[in-house]
């Protein structure tokens, strides 16, 4: 038994893998992100009342014979899970497929914002023919902003803010993935990991940035995370696991150090304030972990297999 697929197999999977990622494309891409930043730049005006959070969500499944899936093969919008299995087979051959996707705009754990997707694929039996493949992502657009609470001596032009990025990446079989991360804040701080198609991949980043943020402008954050998995006669099962989650808090260190003397701690004058439908509990001390949420990038690349 060959560890590649036939050419036969590539050709009619790749049209199907294309075609399946166009419902994650056509709502929302890291396109849209690049697009945002060059119409706005950084900070799109004061905020005086923060847009809410929207996210998106898909999962769907392919198999041969039969085709597409139905149910929660439509894109969702808002947060919650969305879960997609199928199974099936005929004379001498089985095959089944999953798709879970969770997304969250609110606090918990591992925090506000997380975007989290699983998938699978198998089939079984002896004929040749026999193909599935499940495709599953998650996007979100989360605004926020500095906020005074109360006047300080000094009236610092801008506030350093620590932003951190962890995403991550598991293919087990044949399959693939993109993660994404970014903001508004600084056009630089964009991070991002794709996968066309590969076999038994582990790949995670973990990025950090601060940024400086005017304070009362609207800012945004985007994550998103898309992942699939393919099996076949030469493949017999297949699952991946994306996952994508942003956090951010005061620089207190590089604000001291910005401005020396004229510095005072941030947190008793001013605050990171979130989209109204993305609730924040127990807003931690600076420097520790006040997560908020995230942005969309409605994840898929195009999947060229090899």
């Amino acid at each position: 038994m060959s560890a590649f697929p036939s050419w036969k197999a590539v050709q009619a999977k790749g049209a199907r893998l294309l075609s399946s990622l166009i419902l994650v494309l056509a709502c929302a891409t890291f396109c849209s992100l690049v697009s945002l930043l060059i119409l706005f730049g950084p900070g799109t005006a004061f905020a005086d009342s923060l847009p809410p959070a929207t996210g998106f969500m898909s999962a769907s499944g392919w198999h041969a014979p039969g085709g597409g899936c139905s149910g929660a093969c439509v894109p969702t919008l808002g947060s919650g899970s969305l879960i997609y299995t199928n199974s099936g087979g005929g004379p001498g051959y089985t095959w089944s497929e999953a798709a879970d996707v969770t997304e969250t705009l609110g606090p918990g754990i591992p925090a506000v914002g997380t975007v989290y997707a699983t998938g699978s694929a198998s089939v079984g039996g002896n004929w040749i023919n026999n193909e599935a493949e499940s495709t599953a992502g998650a996007s979100t657009t989360f605004f926020f902003s500095v906020d005074q609470i109360k006047a300080p001596t000094f009236a610092p032009p801008v506030i350093p803010v620590y932003f951190e990025a962890y995403g991550k990446a598991q293919v087990d079989g044949y399959g693939g993935y993109e993660v994404v991360a970014g903001t508004d804040a600084d056009p630089g701080v964009e991070y991002s990991m794709v996968s066309n198609g590969g076999y038994a991949v582990s790949k995670y980043f973990s990025e950090t940035a601060t940024v400086d943020l005017v304070p009362n402008y609207e800012y945004f954050v985007q994550i998103g995370a898309t992942g699939w998995a393919f099996a076949d006669f030469d493949i017999s099962s297949s699952d991946f696991v994306v996952s994508v989650d942003p956090t951010f808090a005061f620089d207190q260190t590089a604000f001291d150090a910005m401005y020396g003397s004229n510095a005072f701690p941030l947190a008793e004058y001013y605050s990171l304030d979130f989209s109204p439908n993305v609730p924040v509990s127990g807003v931690p001390e600076p420097c520790t972990l006040l997560l908020l949420g995230t942005s969309l990038v409605g994840l898929a690349g195009f999947r060229i297999l090899k």
